[in-house]
């Protein structure tokens, strides 16, 4: 999988080939379903709950017991922000002393942890092996502000549930920090090739949802639809 940060606001040559890259390895396929989500079809499942359960049915997601939640001062890193999700696990720090804490954990799933045992020289260790993990409900959070607001909710609901899609299939992992512009940025992508493009853009449009712009949507959405015309030939080039 070759998968490359861009330099900074993702240029359309980088916006297409992570939409090849997920397109070609987790692209949303089904025998029952029309690719492409109906967002009309998608506003007429119930309320939010509803909607959530209903993606991560029709996404095959491992875990489908999501808690949903409604929250008036939904923020991240100090900020805003209209949903978040919490993928079903939690890093098992049971076996840390009484004077230590998780500090980091790399991509690769091995950690450091801080020994403040001598409060005026803490210790900081780093381990060679991955930090234990230990099951959890999965959840989905999202700002209050967007109830009644059907194209903004559901782009918010599309693009976290489209993060936990992402989880499933090991591209994005358990973090203790915030994740990285990019991963938002890839996770955008993917509700195009879960088949949600209409609602991404739809959202992007109306309440300008979104970590890409309108336009790269458009773009990203296109691009998609040219490889869903040559599901024939899946790994020709559209």
């Amino acid at each position: 999988m070759s998968m490359v940060a861009p330099i900074a606001t993702p240029d359309d040559n980088w916006l297409l080939n992570e939409v090849d890259v997920l397109y070609r390895t987790c692209r949303f396929e089904s025998k029952t379903e029309s690719f492409l989500l109906d967002p009309e079809v998608f506003d007429a499942v119930g309320d939010f709950r509803a909607q959530v359960a209903f993606l991560a049915k029709r996404h095959g997601l491992a875990d489908t017991n999501i808690g949903v939640y409604m929250h008036g001062d939904l923020a991240r890193g100090g900020k805003r922000c209209a949903g978040l999700a919490e993928y079903p696990v939690y890093f098992d720090t049971s076996d840390l002393g009484i004077n230590e804490r998780l500090l980091f954990v790399s991509p690769d799933g091995t950690y450091a942890v801080i020994d403040s045992t001598d409060s005026e020289r803490p210790i900081v260790r780093r381990t060679r092996t991955p930090v234990p993990l230990s099951p959890m409900k999965a959840a989905v959070m999202i700002d209050q502000a967007y109830i009644g607001r059907r194209a903004g909710l559901a782009a918010i609901i599309a693009h976290e549930v489209a993060h936990l899609y992402l989880y499933d299939r090991g591209i994005h992992r358990a973090t203790l920090s915030d994740l990285p512009l990019i991963d938002e940025y890839r996770t955008d992508i993917a509700m195009f090739v879960m088949g949600l493009g209409l609602i991404a853009v739809r959202g992007a449009a109306v309440d300008r949802m979104g970590y890409l712009s309108h336009r790269q949507m458009l773009v990203a959405h296109e691009r998609v639809l040219a490889w869903v015309s040559t599901s024939d030939r899946a790994d020709t080039h559209p």
